[in-house]
C-alpha cells in the first residue's frame, strides 16, 4: 500500500511516498481503507519534532481518517465489513491508503456525512464542542474571545458561542479573515497583534468570562490580560510557540495593574474530554448531527492526492482558507 512516511524530523521535504504491507488488524482492531485524510496542526508539529517530545522513527503522520471497513479482527465487533467510520485519534499512522485502528477509536459515520466532511469536521469539531460545553460552559450573555477564530476549530467555536447565546470576539491578522469572522456571526473581529489588543477588549466588554486561546508565545499573556475578575482562560495550541514562563500567583490580580483578580487557567486536550468510548460516540454524533442541520457550516475542503502530502503541508503553513484533506485515490 501507499503510506507517507517520515525518516527524520524536519521541513515537508521530508515526507516521503513509500510502499508499505497491508496491515492486518488484531483483536480489538478493523482495519480501514481510508477514503479521505484529514491535516491538522498537530502533524505540521509532528513532522517538526516540536513542541511536544518527538516520535519514534520512522513513523507515518496523520491521526484523523475517514474511510470503510475492510475487515474485522478476531473476536467480538461492533464493526461489519462495509461499514463507514472515522476516527480521531492521538496515535500517527493515517497518511497511508489503509489504516488498523482500534475500535475503541473508531466511531460510525452517517450515510448524510461525506467521507470529506467527516475528515474536515471530526477532530476539530469534537475539539470545539468540548470547549464550548465542557472545559467552559458557555452562558447565555456571556463575552467570549475566540482567537484565530477563521480556522477550523475557532471557526467551529464560534457556531457553537453564538448558539449559546455569547457575545463573541473573534480573531485574525487578516483583514480578509476578520471579515469572514463577521460574516460568520461573531459580535467584533480584531488582529491579536495590535499593540493595544487586551485594552481593546476589555474597554468593549468590561473583561471577557472566558478566552479560548490557541496561538501560545506572547498571546497568552494578553489573553489573561482580557478576562475579568474569576474569568477563565482555556489554552488548547500553541500555533505561535511554547508559553513564556508563568508564575501562578499572578492570577491572584495583586502584582500586576492590567490582570484581573481569581483567574483560572486550563490546558485541554481532547482526548480528556472523550475518556470513554461512549462519550467518544456520543460527542462525534452530535458533531455530526451538528453538521448535518448546518450549525456547523464546513468550507470546502481542499482536496489533494496522498502523494501530494508535502504540497499540503506547505498550504497549511501558509495559512490555507480551507481544510486540507488527503485522498488516497482522486
Amino acid at each position: 500500500m501507499l503510506a507517507i512516511e517520515i525518516q527524520a524530523v524536519g521541513g515537508p521535504d521530508v515526507l516521503r511516498a513509500v510502499e508499505r504491507p497491508v496491515p492486518k488488524p488484531g483483536p480489538g482492531e478493523v482495519l480501514i481503507a481510508q477514503q479521505a485524510i484529514g491535516v491538522n496542526f498537530v502533524d505540521l508539529q509532528h513532522r517538526q519534532g516540536a513542541p511536544y517530545p518527538a516520535l519514534p522513527l520512522p513513523f507515518v503522520p496523520g491521526i484523523e481518517a475517514a474511510g470503510i471497513v475492510v475487515k474485522v479482527g478476531p473476536g467480538p465487533s461492533i464493526f461489519r465489513e462495509g461499514d463507514r467510520v472515522a476516527y480521531a485519534g492521538p496515535m500517527p499512522g493515517a497518511y497511508a491508503e489503509y489504516a488498523v485502528v482500534a475500535e475503541d477509536l473508531v466511531v460510525p459515520v452517517p450515510d448524510g456525512v461525506s467521507f470529506v466532511q467527516a475528515a474536515t469536521v471530526l477532530m476539530q469539531g469534537m475539539t470545539a464542542h468540548y470547549l464550548a460545553h465542557d472545559a467552559h460552559r458557555i452562558q447565555r450573555g456571556e463575552w467570549v474571545l475566540v482567537h484565530a477564530a477563521a480556522g477550523g476549530v475557532g471557526r467551529f467555536l464560534l457556531a457553537y458561542a453564538k448558539s449559546l447565546g455569547a457575545q463573541v470576539i473573534g480573531t485574525s491578522r487578516s483583514p480578509q479573515r476578520r471579515a469572514a469572522i463577521i460574516a460568520a456571526g461573531a459580535d467584533h473581529a480584531m488582529s491579536p497583534g495590535d499593540q493595544n489588543f487586551s485594552a481593546q477588549v476589555v474597554a468593549l466588554t468590561a473583561g471577557c468570562h472566558v478566552a479560548y486561546e490557541s496561538l501560545g508565545g506572547v498571546h497568552f499573556l494578553e489573553a489573561l490580560k482580557c478576562l475579568r475578575t474569576r474569568g477563565d482562560l482555556v489554552s488548547y495550541g500553541l500555533a505561535s510557540g511554547p508559553v513564556p514562563a508563568f508564575d501562578v500567583a499572578r492570577l491572584a490580580g495583586y502584582f500586576d495593574a492590567d490582570i484581573n483578580g481569581s483567574l483560572r487557567i486550563s490546558r485541554t486536550s481532547l482526548g480528556d474530554f472523550v475518556p470513554t468510548v461512549a462519550a467518544l460516540r456520543k460527542r462525534a454524533a452530535t458533531v455530526f448531527a451538528d453538521t448535518a442541520v448546518g450549525l456547523l457550516a464546513p468550507e470546502s475542503a481542499t482536496c489533494l492526492p496522498l502523494t501530494h502530502a508535502q504540497a499540503a503541508h506547505e498550504a497549511f503553513a501558509a495559512g490555507s482558507d480551507r481544510k486540507l484533506v488527503l485522498v488516497p485515490i482522486m
